[in-house]
């Protein structure tokens, strides 16, 4: 499969290839998004909350230099640059800064609907996750955009430039490098792939969090291009894996991050790291002690728990949770979650064995490298936010999708044995909007809690009452 808005000539095996693509999977998705525009349009006419204050509203040194003396400038000089010319072209307007937000959304789902449609309609080895790729991808998709859970990023403007420009970058790099790989003229290959390796070293620029950008795109590459056993193709391609790589450590070594992050890079391998308690957010016991890495690392495994079941059932969602730091690894809400994370993770290697090129497997071992610099060894005065996982979220999306297409087609089994005589893709369709309408209502009712200041802290207050922040 290949994408549609290129000629098929300058794809390798173009003489025989059918352009198989389903129009059919383009008008689903254009559907959805105007789901999404619908269920976010509310917000449009929403204020400035929380952080927005410190990085837009009362950012003077965004308002005072020019684009140029923005270039490096800082850790998250793209962002930086992004909110600059939001302000310069239409002030202080919230709706204007929204907008934008809301169409990088839409824009980060089309393009993951595009990769994976590619990506598991190419896979050699007939499986079910080939035979129903387009509608996987576009559940996918359809999910990343409408599930309540993302509304903690794309609802809130100053975290969309942060970790929905990171993310948009990751699939960028990603998407290109997956063209570069359809396409059979060697100058077409070059210019995609050193694009990407441009980009790359953009990127370090959004948040530290794209710094598992190349183990991202090298897992990719192993499950669906080379598909762990086209090594020699591999092989081939490992240099452009060096060079994004370069580009991105060497842009984060060239522009230290060091305005951002209060420890160096030696003080977190060392496990020396450490950090005061936000003010009004106390995680440890008391306001002296200090979050340290090991202590920050086992009571992140309740979290990283919290983070895959809200994916399921999205109930109880918050800008703010009550957890606290765990004082012993040997209590309960350590060991308990972390039993819970190894069995998810046992899954995904039971399921990689049975298929190297398993979609669960894929999905879960995303998730976990995406979502782990934030729930490792790098503490933080933050230990639970549902928008640290909208990177991890693309790996959750596409097992989620994957699972309602493959319990549907054993309930439509089930059904046709009792006289439904519905085709599959009839019960699929039927299942897919339902769940997607679903959450709909749901991210409209959670936009609803960003509509004002005492809707939100109220919000947290209910949530999180022994937080003295709120």
């Amino acid at each position: 499969m290949i994408p549609w808005f290129i000629p098929s000539r300058y794809f390798e095996g173009a003489g025989t290839m059918k352009n198989n693509v389903k129009f059919g999977l383009y008008g689903l998705f254009g559907l959805v998004a105007l789901a999404t525009l619908m269920a976010y349009a509310p917000t449009m006419n929403f204020g400035f909350m929380f952080d927005d204050a410190p990085t837009i509203v009362d950012n003077f040194y965004l308002k005072l230099q020019s684009y140029g003396s923005l270039f490096f400038a800082h850790s998250r000089w793209v962002s930086m640059i992004m909110n600059a010319f939001t302000y310069h072209t239409w002030g202080l307007r919230p709706y204007a800064f929204r907008v934008f937000n809301l169409g990088m959304h839409i824009f980060n789902a089309f393009l993951l609907f595009i990769i994976f449609k590619t990506l598991l309609a190419g896979l050699k080895r007939s499986s079910f996750a080939k035979k129903n790729a387009g509608l996987i991808s576009v559940l996918a998709a359809g999910l990343f955009l409408l599930h309540p859970v993302q509304t903690q990023t794309a609802t809130y403007i100053t975290q969309m430039r942060l970790e929905g420009l990171a993310t948009c970058f990751v699939l960028l790099i990603i998407g290109l490098f997956v063209l570069a790989t359809k396409l059979k003229k060697v100058w077409l290959k070059v210019a995609c792939f050193g694009f990407a390796t441009f980009l790359a070293a953009i990127s370090a620029g959004t948040k530290e969090i794209i710094v598992m950008l190349p183990i991202l795109l090298l897992m990719v590459d192993l499950f669906f291009i080379a598909q762990w056993k086209h090594w020699k193709e591999f092989l081939f391609r490992l240099p452009v894996h060096a060079l994004i790589a370069v580009a991105l450590y060497g842009s984060f070594y060239r522009f230290s991050f060091s305005s951002t992050v209060p420890f160096s890079l030696s003080s977190v391998v060392s496990l020396d790291a450490a950090l005061d308690c936000n003010r009004g957010n106390l995680l440890t016991e008391a306001p002296t002690v200090k979050i340290t890495a090991l202590r920050y690392m086992i009571s992140e495994f309740k979290v990283l728990l919290h983070y895959i079941i809200m994916f399921f059932l999205p109930r109880g969602l918050s800008f703010d949770y009550d957890y606290k730091m765990a004082e012993s690894f040997w209590q309960f809400d350590v060991v308990a979650p972390l039993m819970a994370l190894i069995a998810i993770f046992s899954a995904a290697v039971f399921s990689w064995l049975r298929d190297k090129s398993s979609l669960v497997a894929f999905s879960i071992v995303w998730f976990f490298l995406a979502v782990g610099p934030r729930a490792s060894i790098v503490p933080s005065a933050e230990m639970a936010n549902d928008y640290k996982t909208y990177l991890g979220s693309v790996g959750m999306m596409l097992l989620l999708s994957y699972l309602v297409v493959y319990v549907v087609m054993w309930i439509a089994a089930f059904l046709r044995e009792h006289g439904w005589k519905w085709s599959d893709r009839a019960y699929q369709y039927a299942f897919a909007f339902l769940l997607l309408f679903s959450s709909y209502k749901a991210t409209v009712a959670r936009n609803d809690v960003w509509s004002s200041d005492l809707k939100f802290w109220g919000d947290v207050i209910r949530k999180a009452p022994n937080k003295s922040r709120a």
